[in-house]
């Protein structure tokens, strides 16, 4: 859970990221508060053939929802 889902208290959600050996992103599942506003970066990062660990290098903004993706990639 991240601060922004605490503060709104959407505690609920999960994410998937699937991705090939070389990292390249292949899908994404987002469910829960905000996530039709997340996928949308996983699908611009998967257009332009971006690893998905790069997106760690990408600013988010905090708190946000968005910020899943950031510690996904981090923990990539």
């Amino acid at each position: 859970t991240f601060d922004r889902a605490i503060i709104d208290r959407e505690t609920h959600g999960i994410c998937k990221i699937i991705c090939d050996k070389n990292g390249y992103i292949l899908g994404a599942q987002i469910l829960g508060t905000r996530s039709g506003e997340i996928i949308q970066e996983m699908q611009t990062a998967k257009i332009f053939g971006k690893k998905f660990t790069e997106l760690f290098k990408v600013m988010h903004a905090y708190p946000t929802y968005s910020e899943v993706i950031w510690h996904a990639a981090q923990d990539a």
